[in-house]
Protein backbone atom coordinates (compact mmCIF):
# COMPACT_ATOMS: atom_id res chain seq x y z
CA UNK A 1 0.00 0.00 0.00
CA UNK A 2 1.37 3.55 -0.56
CA UNK A 3 2.12 5.73 1.62
CA UNK A 4 -1.05 7.98 0.39
CA UNK A 5 -3.33 4.97 1.08
CA UNK A 6 -1.97 4.39 4.52
CA UNK A 7 -2.57 7.73 5.29
CA UNK A 8 -6.18 7.56 4.12
CA UNK A 9 -6.70 4.46 5.57
CA UNK A 10 -5.90 5.82 9.24
CA UNK A 11 -7.87 9.14 8.89
CA UNK A 12 -10.81 6.48 8.15
CA UNK A 13 -10.52 4.80 10.89
CA UNK A 14 -9.95 7.78 12.66
CA UNK A 15 -13.58 8.49 11.54
CA UNK A 16 -15.30 5.24 12.82
CA UNK A 17 -13.45 5.18 16.07
CA UNK A 18 -14.95 8.75 17.00
CA UNK A 19 -18.17 7.84 15.26
CA UNK A 20 -18.68 4.90 18.05
CA UNK A 21 -17.48 6.52 20.89
CA UNK A 22 -20.10 9.03 20.31
CA UNK A 23 -22.80 6.73 19.58
CA UNK A 24 -21.27 4.78 23.32
CA UNK A 25 -21.58 8.48 25.13
CA UNK A 26 -24.48 8.82 24.11
CA UNK A 27 -25.98 5.74 24.62
CA UNK A 28 -27.65 5.20 28.23
CA UNK A 29 -25.55 2.55 29.74
CA UNK A 30 -28.01 -0.24 31.85
CA UNK A 31 -27.18 -0.53 35.45
CA UNK A 32 -26.70 -3.70 36.98
CA UNK A 33 -29.28 -4.93 39.30
CA UNK A 34 -28.85 -2.88 42.17
CA UNK A 35 -27.41 -4.58 45.83
CA UNK A 36 -30.13 -4.72 48.39
CA UNK A 37 -28.24 -2.46 50.86
CA UNK A 38 -29.30 -3.72 54.44
CA UNK A 39 -30.20 -7.17 55.53
CA UNK A 40 -30.23 -9.37 58.81
CA UNK A 41 -33.09 -7.45 60.28
CA UNK A 42 -34.39 -7.76 63.50
CA UNK A 43 -37.65 -6.25 65.27
CA UNK A 44 -37.75 -3.69 68.27
CA UNK A 45 -40.74 -4.50 69.56
CA UNK A 46 -42.97 -1.77 69.95
CA UNK A 47 -46.11 -3.19 72.18
CA UNK A 48 -46.13 -4.87 75.09
CA UNK A 49 -47.84 -4.63 78.90
CA UNK A 50 -45.74 -1.79 79.83
CA UNK A 51 -45.77 0.82 76.52
CA UNK A 52 -47.41 1.20 73.29
CA UNK A 53 -45.87 3.38 70.71
CA UNK A 54 -48.47 4.32 67.99
CA UNK A 55 -46.38 6.39 66.12
CA UNK A 56 -42.49 6.68 65.30
CA UNK A 57 -41.24 10.12 64.56
CA UNK A 58 -37.91 10.18 65.26
CA UNK A 59 -34.93 7.70 66.77
CA UNK A 60 -32.35 8.92 68.80
CA UNK A 61 -29.28 7.93 70.85
CA UNK A 62 -26.73 7.89 73.78
CA UNK A 63 -23.71 5.65 74.40
CA UNK A 64 -26.22 3.12 75.94
CA UNK A 65 -29.78 3.95 75.07
CA UNK A 66 -31.81 4.23 72.43
CA UNK A 67 -34.71 7.21 72.54
CA UNK A 68 -38.01 6.92 70.01
CA UNK A 69 -40.42 9.63 70.10
CA UNK A 70 -43.84 8.99 69.76
CA UNK A 71 -45.53 12.34 68.30
CA UNK A 72 -49.05 11.47 68.92
CA UNK A 73 -48.64 10.26 72.64
CA UNK A 74 -46.42 13.30 73.34
CA UNK A 75 -44.27 10.68 74.85
CA UNK A 76 -40.10 9.50 74.49
CA UNK A 77 -39.92 5.66 75.11
CA UNK A 78 -36.29 4.48 76.37
CA UNK A 79 -34.72 1.59 75.47
CA UNK A 80 -31.53 -0.06 76.74
CA UNK A 81 -28.81 -1.19 73.86
CA UNK A 82 -30.45 -4.61 73.83
CA UNK A 83 -33.67 -2.89 73.44
CA UNK A 84 -35.33 -3.80 77.15
CA UNK A 85 -37.62 -0.86 77.76
CA UNK A 86 -36.54 1.26 80.74
CA UNK A 87 -39.29 4.46 80.95
CA UNK A 88 -40.58 7.29 79.26
CA UNK A 89 -39.82 10.73 79.37
CA UNK A 90 -42.72 13.58 78.73
CA UNK A 91 -46.84 13.03 78.73
CA UNK A 92 -49.43 15.34 77.13
CA UNK A 93 -50.39 18.60 79.00
CA UNK A 94 -49.02 22.32 79.51
CA UNK A 95 -47.72 21.61 83.15
CA UNK A 96 -43.86 21.37 84.47
CA UNK A 97 -42.22 17.87 82.22
CA UNK A 98 -45.30 17.71 80.04
CA UNK A 99 -45.74 18.32 76.30
CA UNK A 100 -48.02 20.35 74.34
CA UNK A 101 -47.33 19.96 70.50
CA UNK A 102 -43.58 18.04 70.52
CA UNK A 103 -42.13 17.89 67.04
CA UNK A 104 -38.80 17.06 67.41
CA UNK A 105 -36.00 16.19 70.09
CA UNK A 106 -32.08 15.97 70.48
CA UNK A 107 -30.26 13.97 73.05
CA UNK A 108 -27.36 15.89 73.98
CA UNK A 109 -24.18 14.89 76.38
CA UNK A 110 -26.19 14.55 79.05
CA UNK A 111 -29.65 15.89 79.03
CA UNK A 112 -32.77 15.64 76.17
CA UNK A 113 -34.19 18.85 74.79
CA UNK A 114 -37.51 18.78 73.10
CA UNK A 115 -38.54 21.18 70.78
CA UNK A 116 -42.43 22.13 70.62
CA UNK A 117 -43.70 23.90 67.62
CA UNK A 118 -46.98 25.85 68.71
CA UNK A 119 -45.87 27.37 72.31
CA UNK A 120 -42.62 27.59 70.54
CA UNK A 121 -40.73 26.28 73.30
CA UNK A 122 -37.96 23.98 74.32
CA UNK A 123 -38.44 20.97 77.66
CA UNK A 124 -35.60 20.02 79.16
CA UNK A 125 -34.93 16.46 80.50
CA UNK A 126 -32.29 15.04 82.74
CA UNK A 127 -31.60 11.16 80.68
CA UNK A 128 -32.94 9.56 83.52
CA UNK A 129 -36.34 11.40 82.15
CA UNK A 130 -36.40 14.09 85.48
CA UNK A 131 -37.57 17.68 84.38
CA UNK A 132 -35.17 20.57 84.34
CA UNK A 133 -36.54 23.49 82.87
CA UNK A 134 -38.72 25.23 80.39
CA UNK A 135 -36.96 27.80 77.79
CA UNK A 136 -39.03 30.04 75.82
CA UNK A 137 -37.73 30.54 71.98
CA UNK A 138 -37.74 34.28 71.03
CA UNK A 139 -38.24 34.43 67.42
CA UNK A 140 -37.01 37.51 65.45
CA UNK A 141 -39.72 39.93 64.82
CA UNK A 142 -39.32 39.20 60.70
CA UNK A 143 -39.61 35.78 61.30
CA UNK A 144 -43.17 35.92 63.84
CA UNK A 145 -45.47 33.96 61.58
CA UNK A 146 -42.73 30.77 61.66
CA UNK A 147 -42.83 27.77 63.67
CA UNK A 148 -40.01 25.25 64.63
CA UNK A 149 -39.59 21.83 62.81
CA UNK A 150 -36.44 20.65 63.78
CA UNK A 151 -33.81 20.50 66.85
CA UNK A 152 -29.91 19.95 66.94
CA UNK A 153 -27.39 20.58 70.20
CA UNK A 154 -25.04 23.23 69.18
CA UNK A 155 -22.02 24.22 70.61
CA UNK A 156 -21.57 25.87 73.89
CA UNK A 157 -24.81 25.17 75.17
CA UNK A 158 -26.69 26.47 72.14
CA UNK A 159 -29.27 25.35 69.96
CA UNK A 160 -29.59 24.83 66.14
CA UNK A 161 -33.48 24.70 64.92
CA UNK A 162 -34.90 24.82 61.45
CA UNK A 163 -38.31 25.89 60.66
CA UNK A 164 -41.50 24.25 58.47
CA UNK A 165 -42.02 27.85 56.70
CA UNK A 166 -39.13 30.86 56.85
CA UNK A 167 -37.06 33.09 55.12
CA UNK A 168 -34.72 31.56 57.57
CA UNK A 169 -33.92 27.92 57.06
CA UNK A 170 -31.02 27.13 60.26
CA UNK A 171 -30.82 29.80 63.10
CA UNK A 172 -29.26 29.60 66.51
CA UNK A 173 -30.40 30.32 69.93
CA UNK A 174 -28.82 30.80 73.49
CA UNK A 175 -29.96 28.51 76.25
CA UNK A 176 -31.71 30.98 77.59
CA UNK A 177 -33.92 30.85 73.92
CA UNK A 178 -32.81 34.13 72.46
CA UNK A 179 -32.00 34.79 69.13
CA UNK A 180 -28.40 34.22 68.11
CA UNK A 181 -28.04 34.48 64.10
CA UNK A 182 -29.02 32.91 60.77
CA UNK A 183 -26.79 30.07 59.75
CA UNK A 184 -28.93 29.69 56.01
CA UNK A 185 -31.79 31.17 54.21
CA UNK A 186 -34.38 30.30 51.85
CA UNK A 187 -33.72 31.17 48.13
CA UNK A 188 -37.67 30.91 47.15
CA UNK A 189 -39.41 34.00 49.27
CA UNK A 190 -42.02 33.66 51.76
CA UNK A 191 -45.15 35.30 50.28
CA UNK A 192 -47.77 36.02 53.38
CA UNK A 193 -51.54 35.56 52.76
CA UNK A 194 -50.71 32.97 49.91
CA UNK A 195 -50.00 29.56 49.43
CA UNK A 196 -46.58 28.22 50.20
CA UNK A 197 -44.71 25.13 50.11
CA UNK A 198 -42.89 24.24 53.22
CA UNK A 199 -39.33 24.17 53.58
CA UNK A 200 -39.54 20.32 54.27
CA UNK A 201 -36.19 20.45 56.34
CA UNK A 202 -34.01 17.69 57.24
CA UNK A 203 -31.55 18.68 59.65
CA UNK A 204 -28.06 16.41 60.87
CA UNK A 205 -24.25 16.47 61.94
CA UNK A 206 -21.65 16.22 59.19
CA UNK A 207 -18.14 15.69 58.48
CA UNK A 208 -17.86 14.28 61.91
CA UNK A 209 -19.88 16.77 63.19
CA UNK A 210 -17.81 19.86 62.13
CA UNK A 211 -20.64 20.91 60.11
CA UNK A 212 -24.44 21.03 59.43
CA UNK A 213 -26.08 19.64 57.10
CA UNK A 214 -30.11 20.78 55.69
CA UNK A 215 -31.92 18.50 52.98
CA UNK A 216 -34.63 19.50 51.36
CA UNK A 217 -36.53 16.57 50.89
CA UNK A 218 -38.74 17.91 48.24
CA UNK A 219 -35.93 18.84 46.18
CA UNK A 220 -33.27 16.52 46.93
CA UNK A 221 -30.66 19.19 47.42
CA UNK A 222 -27.99 18.91 50.43
CA UNK A 223 -26.38 22.21 51.77
CA UNK A 224 -23.67 21.68 54.26
CA UNK A 225 -22.83 24.70 56.78
CA UNK A 226 -20.49 25.39 59.69
CA UNK A 227 -21.13 26.98 62.63
CA UNK A 228 -19.43 30.19 61.76
CA UNK A 229 -21.72 30.48 58.78
CA UNK A 230 -19.38 29.48 56.17
CA UNK A 231 -21.07 27.27 53.70
CA UNK A 232 -19.67 24.18 52.61
CA UNK A 233 -20.50 21.51 49.89
CA UNK A 234 -23.67 21.31 47.92
CA UNK A 235 -24.88 18.62 46.24
CA UNK A 236 -28.03 16.52 44.86
CA UNK A 237 -29.94 13.78 44.27
CA UNK A 238 -29.74 12.69 40.74
CA UNK A 239 -33.39 11.35 39.42
CA UNK A 240 -34.44 13.08 36.88
CA UNK A 241 -37.85 11.45 37.71
CA UNK A 242 -38.06 13.39 40.72
CA UNK A 243 -36.47 16.66 40.23
CA UNK A 244 -39.72 16.68 37.28
CA UNK A 245 -41.82 15.95 39.99
CA UNK A 246 -40.49 19.14 42.24
CA UNK A 247 -40.89 21.12 39.66
CA UNK A 248 -44.34 20.69 38.40
CA UNK A 249 -45.42 20.77 41.96
CA UNK A 250 -43.99 24.13 42.60
CA UNK A 251 -45.49 25.58 38.92
CA UNK A 252 -49.26 24.39 39.99
CA UNK A 253 -48.87 25.63 43.62
CA UNK A 254 -47.73 28.90 41.90
CA UNK A 255 -50.96 29.11 39.85
CA UNK A 256 -52.81 28.42 42.90
CA UNK A 257 -51.07 31.18 45.04
CA UNK A 258 -51.92 33.99 42.11
CA UNK A 259 -55.73 33.12 42.87
CA UNK A 260 -55.88 33.14 46.14
CA UNK A 261 -55.60 36.08 48.54
CA UNK A 262 -57.27 34.68 51.47
CA UNK A 263 -54.87 32.28 52.62
CA UNK A 264 -51.66 31.51 54.20
CA UNK A 265 -51.80 27.76 53.70
CA UNK A 266 -48.12 25.52 54.44
CA UNK A 267 -48.11 22.61 51.51
CA UNK A 268 -46.23 19.54 52.75
CA UNK A 269 -44.76 17.33 49.79
CA UNK A 270 -42.07 15.14 50.91
CA UNK A 271 -40.55 12.86 47.77
CA UNK A 272 -37.29 11.46 50.24
CA UNK A 273 -37.13 10.17 53.78
CA UNK A 274 -34.88 12.11 56.37
CA UNK A 275 -31.26 11.32 56.12
CA UNK A 276 -28.59 9.61 58.44
CA UNK A 277 -24.83 9.30 58.30
CA UNK A 278 -22.68 6.09 59.51
CA UNK A 279 -19.53 6.04 61.72
CA UNK A 280 -17.44 7.01 58.32
CA UNK A 281 -19.66 9.58 57.19
CA UNK A 282 -21.55 7.85 54.33
CA UNK A 283 -25.05 9.55 53.96
CA UNK A 284 -28.18 7.93 53.81
CA UNK A 285 -31.65 8.77 52.07
CA UNK A 286 -34.22 6.70 50.35
CA UNK A 287 -37.07 7.67 47.99
CA UNK A 288 -40.58 7.53 49.85
CA UNK A 289 -41.96 5.44 47.01
CA UNK A 290 -41.22 2.08 45.75
CA UNK A 291 -40.70 1.92 41.73
CA UNK A 292 -43.82 0.43 39.73
CA UNK A 293 -41.64 -3.19 39.77
CA UNK A 294 -41.70 -3.21 43.40
CA UNK A 295 -38.39 -4.94 43.76
CA UNK A 296 -37.68 -2.28 46.73
CA UNK A 297 -37.15 1.09 47.46
CA UNK A 298 -34.52 2.89 45.56
CA UNK A 299 -32.19 4.39 48.32
CA UNK A 300 -28.54 6.67 47.57
CA UNK A 301 -25.64 6.94 49.37
CA UNK A 302 -23.15 9.44 49.54
CA UNK A 303 -19.78 9.08 50.56
CA UNK A 304 -17.22 11.40 52.31
CA UNK A 305 -16.61 13.01 48.93
CA UNK A 306 -19.93 13.11 47.99
CA UNK A 307 -19.48 10.70 45.55
CA UNK A 308 -23.03 8.87 45.23
CA UNK A 309 -23.95 5.34 44.85
CA UNK A 310 -27.33 4.27 44.70
CA UNK A 311 -28.72 0.60 45.91
CA UNK A 312 -31.73 -0.60 47.13
CA UNK A 313 -33.77 -1.65 50.58
CA UNK A 314 -35.81 -3.74 51.09
CA UNK A 315 -38.01 -4.47 54.02
CA UNK A 316 -39.60 -7.80 55.46
CA UNK A 317 -42.98 -8.28 54.79
CA UNK A 318 -42.93 -5.83 51.53
CA UNK A 319 -43.14 -3.42 54.34
CA UNK A 320 -42.04 0.45 53.27
CA UNK A 321 -39.48 2.65 54.80
CA UNK A 322 -40.48 6.05 55.72
CA UNK A 323 -37.17 7.18 57.86
CA UNK A 324 -33.84 5.86 58.69
CA UNK A 325 -31.05 6.35 61.75
CA UNK A 326 -27.95 4.65 62.56
CA UNK A 327 -26.78 4.83 65.86
CA UNK A 328 -24.46 2.80 67.99
CA UNK A 329 -22.99 0.36 64.92
CA UNK A 330 -26.77 -0.41 63.55
CA UNK A 331 -29.68 1.30 61.59
CA UNK A 332 -32.83 1.48 62.72
CA UNK A 333 -35.61 1.43 59.47
CA UNK A 334 -39.03 3.20 60.48
CA UNK A 335 -41.97 1.00 58.08
CA UNK A 336 -44.83 2.69 57.49
CA UNK A 337 -46.86 0.12 59.56
CA UNK A 338 -44.71 2.45 62.46
CA UNK A 339 -42.55 -1.07 62.99
CA UNK A 340 -38.88 -0.51 63.78
CA UNK A 341 -36.30 -3.01 61.74
CA UNK A 342 -32.72 -3.21 63.25
CA UNK A 343 -29.78 -4.33 61.59
CA UNK A 344 -27.15 -6.45 62.69
CA UNK A 345 -24.48 -4.47 64.38
CA UNK A 346 -21.43 -3.47 63.09
CA UNK A 347 -17.80 -4.81 64.39
CA UNK A 348 -15.87 -1.75 65.51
Amino acid sequence: MSKRGKTILIIILAIIATSIFLILKKTPIKSSNKVNIFQDFSLLETESEQFVISRVTKIDFSQDKVFVFDQKQRKIFVFSESFSYLYSIGSPGQGPGELEDPVDFAVCSDKIVVLERFPRKLDIFKLNGEFLERVNLKIPEEISYSYPSAILPGPDTTFIIAYDLSDHLIDVYDAQGNYKSTLLKREEPIIIYRKNIGNESAIGFYNQKKSIVHFNRLDGEFIEIYPDGVLGNRFRIQDASLQKIARELKKNLEKESRSSNIQSDIISFLLYTNFCLDEKDNLYVAKLRSDKDNVGQKIWIFDSEQKCHAGLVRLPDGEKVKDLYFGNGQFYLVSDLEKIWVTKRRKP
